[in-house]
């Protein structure tokens, strides 16, 4: 009998060792993966949230701003056709 070094380790072992530990480590990552994912997701969503209501605030302002000057022009307009009739 011929003694077997404890070291050696043949080449389908070693596919075996390899493929072993990478379903292990796939495993293991794969929920985090998926959490960082739906965090990103969700810090997207959050995101664009915040930049539709930043316009919308940004629309009425300009809305509001529109809508005074246009009521300022009608005033004018009415301050000068009583000058006009008076």
């Amino acid at each position: 009998m011929a003694e077997k070094n404890i070291y050696q380790i043949n080449a389908d072992d070693m596919k075996l060792i390899l493929d072993i530990n990478i379903r292990a480590f796939v495993q293991f990552i794969k929920p985090v993966l998926e959490k960082q994912k739906k965090k990103k997701k969700k810090k997207e969503k959050k995101k664009k949230k915040k930049k539709k209501k930043k316009e919308e605030k940004k629309k009425e302002k300009e809305n509001y701003n529109n809508d005074k000057n246009n009521n300022n022009d009608k005033n004018d307009d009415n301050n000068n056709n009583d000058e006009l009739t008076i």
